[in-house]
Formats: C-alpha cells, structure tokens, sequence
C-alpha cells in the first residue's frame, strides 16, 4: 500500500518475474521499505555470454 503498486505488480517483483523496471516504482518500493536501489536489484550476466 506505501509504495502504491498493485498487488499483481507487487507479486512480479517477489518472483523475479518483471520484464520491465519503471525508476518510478522502483524509488516508491526504495522509500517504503527504507532501503536503497542496490538492496533490490541485482545485475547477473546470461551465461551464454561469451568474453
């Protein structure tokens, strides 16, 4: 409810399951668990990647 997101959006993030991040949410989620972006997010490379 503090971060004003609907619960179908909220389920998607809990499941790694979003396709598309909005900063928007991303900053409301940020403010209303007091926490900051890099608590949330987490960079993994594909791993059919080749270097």
């Amino acid at each position: 409810h503090r971060a004003e997101m609907q619960r179908t959006q909220l389920n998607q993030f809990c499941k790694g399951t979003v396709t598309r991040l909005d900063t928007a949410v991303l900053a409301r989620l940020c403010c209303a668990l007091d926490c900051k972006i890099e608590d949330l997010l987490e960079y993994v490379p594909p791993e059919n990647e080749e270097k």
